[in-house]
């Protein structure tokens, strides 16, 4: 497998132009031309970073969120989704709010919007990182100022301010 040069690709670059390339690159999967690159490498390419440099600062710059983050977004996103019918049937079959089942309603999280988790034998197994235990894992830990909303645009703006925060908050 061959490596981009990244000097060659950024050589005459202007600072927008790589904000553009650079998530492209994060999504790459394998292929011939272009290697996995994780946001540490796009943000030292993007601001001409040594090896050595923190690169806290480029990414609250770029408003990028790290990795673990970065999933947790991608899971709430499709959680929201699956809860408001623009996810397919299969995912939102998966899940029940608490507010639903018949001998939880008298509890204090029956009038959140709070998930049913469902049970596995062992957390750290197959069954612990399904979706469903997953994505309601996830959305309980939301906030309800974030899942409360009813537009899947806003909440994507609040979910990622959110994360943003809890990612740089001693920043």
């Amino acid at each position: 497998m061959c490596r981009l040069n990244y000097e060659q690709f950024y050589d005459g670059c202007k600072h927008d132009t790589a904000r553009i390339f650079t998530p492209l690159l994060l999504g790459a999967r394998r292929c011939r031309a272009i290697s996995p690159v994780s946001p540490k490498c796009c943000s030292k390419v993007i601001f001409n970073l040594r090896r050595c440099d923190h690169i806290t600062d480029a990414l609250i710059s770029l408003h990028w969120l790290r990795v673990p983050e970065r999933i947790i977004l991608k899971v709430a996103t499709l959680t929201y989704r699956a809860l408001h019918g623009s996810a397919p049937l299969y995912l939102a079959s998966s899940f029940r709010c608490v507010a639903d089942m018949p001998h939880r309603r008298k509890l204090r999280s029956a009038s959140t919007e709070q998930l049913d988790v469902p049970t596995c034998r062992r957390s750290s197994t197959i069954g612990g990182r399904a979706f469903p235990v997953v994505g309601a894992k996830v959305w309980n830990g939301l906030p309800s100022d974030v899942t409360s909303v009813s537009s899947l645009s806003v909440f994507k703006n609040r979910l990622k301010t959110y994360l943003f925060r809890r990612c740089y908050e001693t920043v």
